[in-house]
């Protein structure tokens, strides 16, 4: 990624390792905070920031309090704000994606070989314990109470929250840096990014990487003021005895997905959002994912998609590939313009 010299001020970037991804920062600051050490406290806050997300939701954890509400299924517990204000999104991008964005796909992912972090797997060749069906997903539920702020799920149910909470927090925190009046800034966690700050004429470029070398690109796109989030079959990969398993669990099968999209870059306000409908996408293929990202048109309405034949597709309006989208060779463009 690459931003254009800012003259009002200067950058401090950091780039670490948390939730099991690299993530990435950008902070812009006025010459005279530069000069005040500010920033540096501020880089130090987003690391913070992350670790206390990767405290409160990892299933790799045992006490986190994702695994405590895991083993407390049957049972109602009390929970955090930011708990409740995670599951209250889960809630809503569950109907919003008629069931295609599950959280109740941790048992599918262990039985797969995905029960411990992916850096620390065993990727030559797992045997699948017994595979959970979508029949058994069916009497699982999550039950809110905000008032008492407490949930509770139905008895023998986990859930997994790996597909909401990066997006979530990349979001969350460019909320509080802007309200702080930090001018602008980047912050990318494995994909999942926000930009904020500068002007249309001064945007972000951002490099999408090739689904099958990623040391190439397949494009870029200029951002400002908004989100992107990129998903892939074909990163997150191990051996089974059942074939290639990845971490896209479909949850129609309560199998790593198969669909002709293999990478899927979606552009939209917020990081979540755009994580969750990339993901989406992959799931469904390319005819039917086209269809539903057109009826979502007023959310999310811009996506670059890889097929497993490597052509390239784009869908969203003319308008917005001219002026936001370059570098990509041959690429088949689906034109929203004309859908009010």
């Amino acid at each position: 990624m690459m931003k254009t010299d800012d003259k009002d001020g200067k950058w401090v970037y950091d780039r670490f390792y948390g939730m099991n991804t690299q993530i990435e920062t950008a902070l812009g600051f006025q010459t005279e905070a530069m000069e005040a050490g500010e920033p540096y406290a501020w880089v130090n806050d987003v690391r913070k920031w992350f670790g206390f997300v990767e405290d409160t939701f990892s299933r790799f954890r045992p006490e986190s309090e994702l695994c405590r509400l895991n083993r407390s299924a049957g049972k109602p517990m009390f929970i955090s704000y930011t708990m409740q204000e995670v599951l209250l999104m889960v809630s809503e991008y569950r109907r919003l994606t008629e069931g295609m964005f599950e959280p109740f796909i941790l048992r599918a992912l262990e039985d797969w070989g995905y029960n411990t972090s992916y850096d620390q797997m065993n990727k030559e060749c797992i045997t699948p314990s017994r595979l959970t069906t979508a029949l058994q997903k069916k009497n699982e539920a999550l039950e809110l109470n905000t008032g008492m702020r407490a949930a509770r799920l139905a008895n023998g149910a986990r859930i997994d929250l790996g597909g909401i909470v990066k997006g979530w927090s990349v979001d969350r925190l460019t909320g509080h840096l802007v309200s702080q009046k930090i001018k602008s800034g980047m912050l990318n966690a494995g994909g999942d990014l926000r930009v904020w700050g500068g002007s249309p004429l001064n945007p972000w470029e951002i490099e999408i990487a090739d689904p099958r070398d990623t040391h190439s690109t397949i494009a870029s796109v200029k951002l400002h003021n908004c989100a992107a989030a990129t998903s892939s079959m074909l990163g997150r990969r191990w051996m089974t005895e059942q074939g290639t398993a990845h971490h896209l669990i479909d949850p129609r099968s309560m199998a790593p997905a198969v669909s002709d999209i293999v990478q899927c870059t979606v552009v939209g306000g917020t990081a979540v959002e755009c994580d969750i409908f990339a993901k989406v996408l992959c799931m469904l293929g390319l005819e039917k994912g086209i269809e539903w990202l057109i009826s979502c048109a007023d959310r999310c309405n811009q996506a670059l998609m890889v097929t497993e034949n490597k052509e390239v597709h784009y869908v969203g309006t003319i308008n917005m590939w001219e002026r936001r989208w370059s570098g990509v060779s041959g690429v088949i463009i689906h034109d929203t313009s004309s859908i009010a």
